[in-house]
């Protein structure tokens, strides 16, 4: 009989947190947070958070304060960092290697070995969507310029979504991407901040 009641104790302990924690689960999927567990803040749990009695719960609620957002680090970019770029197929590919390069007034530059890679030109070089652009580059060196093929590419920088017409070059760029001006300056103007 002592036997059944423990069982009987077990199950509804079971049965409660089963309950509570498909609570928690429909709370987090509709945004909410949940006020801390006494017992997980004792425990040390690093996601529980302090919540103060004396606060009024109806003015501020522990499940009806926003998840916090971004971080200030999130809204920096500097001269090198990585993007993720999108493929013919729709899909994100990589973390290639992008320059931020504040003196390329021209356009976006791509490598042809990762454009090929992803599908946005061929082996030649000539994009594979169906409309064809050609446009004169020209480099730092004096005189030095080359004529390339212009493809639509789409990037992913912290975040932030950019589209643009960009240039696949047989030069050595040292990195994968040139992203030019006119795209760190639309970083900018969605609140990023860059630093050389």
């Amino acid at each position: 009989v002592v036997q059944e009641k423990e069982k009987e104790k077990e199950r509804k302990k079971k049965a409660e947190r089963r309950r509570v924690m498909l609570e928690r689960a429909k709370k987090r999927l509709l945004g909410f947070r949940e006020p801390v567990d006494k017992d997980k803040k004792e425990e040390g749990d690093a996601r529980a958070e302090a919540w103060d009695a004396n606060e009024n719960p109806f003015w501020q609620p522990p499940m009806y304060v926003p998840a916090e957002g971004p971080c200030v680090e999130d809204f920096k970019i500097f001269t090198d960092e990585y993007v993720e770029v999108r493929d013919m197929g729709m899909q994100w590919h990589g973390k290639y290697r992008a320059c931020l390069d504040t003196g390329n007034a021209g356009c976006t530059l791509i490598q042809k070995h990762v454009a090929q890679v992803l599908g946005l030109c061929d082996a030649l070089g000539r994009p594979t969507e169906s409309r064809w652009e050609k446009q004169s580059v020209n480099g730092v060196v004096a005189g030095a310029s080359e004529m390339i093929y212009m493809c639509t590419l789409t990037y992913r920088l912290k975040g932030k979504e950019i589209t643009c017409r960009a240039g696949i070059t047989h030069a050595r760029l040292g990195c994968d991407l040139l992203i030019a001006r006119r795209e760190i300056q639309e970083f900018e103007r969605s609140g990023y901040t860059f630093k050389a």
